[in-house]
């Protein structure tokens, strides 16, 4: 698996703030300007079928599990 970093830099004085490979959203006040840089993620990742079916819900509320097909 690859590891990719984002390099994370002010966007008003250009210094490197921060490397980071998975984030939502995020917050980062650069020491040198002190401008807050706030920078969110375009969308999100794929989410895996047993985390989907975590979050599924019968009718009678109990937890209903998917089945994987094929």
């Amino acid at each position: 698996m690859t590891d990719l970093k984002r390099v994370i830099k002010c966007s008003e004085c250009k210094r490197k703030l921060a490397e980071a490979d998975k984030f939502n959203y995020l917050s980062l006040k650069c020491p040198r300007c002190k401008t807050i840089n706030i920078l969110r993620t375009e969308s999100s990742p794929p989410e895996c079928h047993e985390h989907l079916a975590e979050q599924k819900h019968g009718t009678d509320g109990e937890q209903t599990r998917l089945q994987p097909t094929g």
